[in-house]
């Protein structure tokens, strides 16, 4: 880094100092063992619960969950089984969801207690994908009959398709479970279908974004009420993030400006910040994936980019590569990033400032601090470094990025 950038990375440090204060931080959740792997699935709703999935020295990864006094604590497996992962975590963190192997390399869905361990959900293969706030209802997928909904009273429920469209996988629910969503396919096509399940309207076709190739659309979740519902669908020969919603159909999220492909995997519960993945243009099998937030105020922005923007304690972090969940308010995201050569599971805290990819200073409006700091990085930016500034993801700070902030001038959304 030459001279003038360092002066710059001085004067950004000193100016977010308040901004780091206020919360933001990035937390590295470790492995079972110093040179092992992890990566984290899902947030409990104030952010002190994590579950996932971690290597295991001499045998096959297993679930986890993470809180701050206990560090990564291993779930087991069912009896008789080698592998878990964790997908889903209720509201307070006391309940966990995901898939385990057992006897004879079966795999089936389970539901996790403290007081009861691992138990599987019912007879048959699967996957316990999605959980609701209160825990009461579990989604995921089985062999037969496809994609299900359990709850504990009423057990394994199948969901009915739609037309010759039969669910395949249910992958999330809303806050009470009153919505599901997943695929579907039919017998003679390899067409994949976005489904939305509800006990009021049955199931629903979302559909596929404009001038896609009408082949594959995937949700992965939904917000609160259930009223936007997010994944990715097929489109000139890649796959982008979508967001869905009644009024609007489905609308791409677009990518970072070096991406080609994107993907959402999470929503607040508001439906107003989704987390997901991007896609770098590096080709198969290296590409360049980066973990990413979109919000309707700012489009989408690199999650590592923002963090380092408000001062966040990046160190040891090479990258932000995957994020896979977001808390019901929208503050905490986890996902997998690269820490000392290692891929692990990371908590990152927004704080309590809604993202504003624009609000370079951190005081939560784009105004002429923001500007100053774009100046002072105008030009290319470092290879492998943080570059806050390039707001449109081209690697390099011109006029594209201060066209965009000046658009985006005053208060930041609340």
């Amino acid at each position: 880094m030459n001279s003038h950038r360092t002066r710059i990375a001085v004067s950004l440090a000193c100016l977010l100092h308040l901004s780091t204060a206020a919360g933001q931080s990035l937390v590295n959740l470790g492995a079972f063992y110093s040179g092992g792997n992890s990566e984290a699935r899902a947030v409990s709703s104030d952010g002190a619960v994590v579950v996932g999935r971690a290597s295991t020295l001499g045998s096959e990864p297993k679930a986890f969950r993470w809180t701050a006094p206990t560090g990564m604590k291993s779930l087991g497996t069912l009896t008789g089984g080698i592998y878990s992962d964790a997908w889903g975590v209720d509201s307070s963190g006391s309940i966990v969801v995901g898939q385990s192997n057992a006897a004879l390399g079966a795999w089936r869905a389970y539901r996790w207690t403290s007081s009861g361990g691992l138990m599987q959900l019912f007879n048959g293969d699967g996957g316990a994908m999605g959980i609701s706030h209160d825990g009461k209802v579990v989604v995921g997928h089985t062999y037969q009959p496809g994609a299900f909904r359990w709850t504990a009273t009423g057990g394994q429920q199948a969901l009915a398709g739609l037309g010759d469209v039969y669910w395949n996988n249910a992958w999330g629910t809303d806050a009470d479970g009153s919505v599901v969503v997943g695929d579907g396919r039919t017998c003679c096509s390899s067409k994949v279908y976005a489904l939305r399940w509800s006990a009021d309207t049955g199931t629903q076709d979302l559909g596929d974004l404009p001038g896609g190739e009408i082949s594959r659309s995937v949700p992965f979740a939904t917000n609160a009420d259930g009223s936007v519902v997010v994944g990715s669908s097929a489109v000139d020969g890649t796959s982008l993030a979508f967001l869905w919603t009644q009024d609007d159909g489905m609308v791409s999220l677009g990518t970072l400006g070096d991406g080609y492909s994107s993907q959402a995997n999470a929503v607040s519960g508001d439906g107003r910040i989704v987390v997901g993945m991007n896609v770098g243009h590096i080709p198969i099998p290296y590409q360049s994936y980066r973990a990413v937030i979109w919000n309707s105020d700012s489009g989408m922005f690199s999650l590592f980019d923002y963090l380092a923007a408000r001062g966040v304690n990046l160190a040891g972090w090479t990258s932000l590569d995957y994020a896979w969940g977001i808390s019901s308010n929208g503050r905490f995201v986890v996902g997998t990033g690269t820490f000392g050569g290692r891929q692990r599971a990371f908590l990152a805290d927004l704080g309590p400032v809604f993202p504003c990819r624009f609000d370079l200073d951190g005081d939560h409006e784009v105004n002429t601090g923001d500007l100053s700091l774009l100046l002072m990085e105008f030009g290319g930016c470092v290879v492998g470094s943080a570059c806050p500034a390039d707001v449109d993801g081209t690697g390099e700070v011109d006029s594209g990025d201060l066209s965009s902030l000046l658009l985006q001038f005053g208060p930041c959304a609340n």
